[in-house]
């Protein structure tokens, strides 16, 4: 298991390495929140202003191209691990895919969309760390269950 996750991680990093060098995130990467986990800037936040045309072009560029290949590969990755962690990254996705169609259409600003994916960020930690006890917890309790086996036949 530690070996899977030490290789998922290493691709999904380059993964997000891809994203990160396309023209179209460096092209909107000052609108965008921060990807590396920190808060976005109060500035960012504060941005009223909706997609240009452009803007809203090169946003499904990097989705279609960049975005959604990475995260077939962090459920693929996740699911190998444990399925209910791919689970719980999947569900993330989607409400991501649905915030980010409302900026594409611009239905939303720049600063909604960062304070969105801040919400979902929490969000996803809970539902992740929330995960990795009850697998801790089925882990725990089959083992007790072979010992118990073994000793007791």
């Amino acid at each position: 298991m530690n070996q899977a996750t030490a290789v998922a991680l290493n691709e999904m990093a380059a993964c997000t390495q891809r994203a990160e060098a396309s023209d179209a995130f460096r092209q909107l990467r000052a609108k965008l929140p921060p990807v590396d986990g920190t808060q976005p800037s109060a500035e960012l936040l504060a941005d009223r202003t909706r997609p240009t045309d452009q803007e809203a072009a090169r946003l499904v560029e990097l989705h279609t191209g960049y975005i959604a290949p990475c995260r077939r590969l962090v459920v693929e990755r996740l699911a190998a691990i444990n399925p209910a962690f791919a689970e719980v990254a999947a569900a993330n996705f989607a409400e991501a895919d649905a915030e980010y169609t409302k900026l594409v259409r611009r239905e939303e600003s720049w600063g909604d969309y960062a304070a969105a994916l801040v919400r979902r960020r929490a969000a996803f930690a809970l539902a992740f760390a929330a995960a990795g006890e009850r697998i801790n917890r089925t882990l725990a309790q089959s083992h007790a269950i072979e010992l118990q086996q073994r000793l007791f036949p």
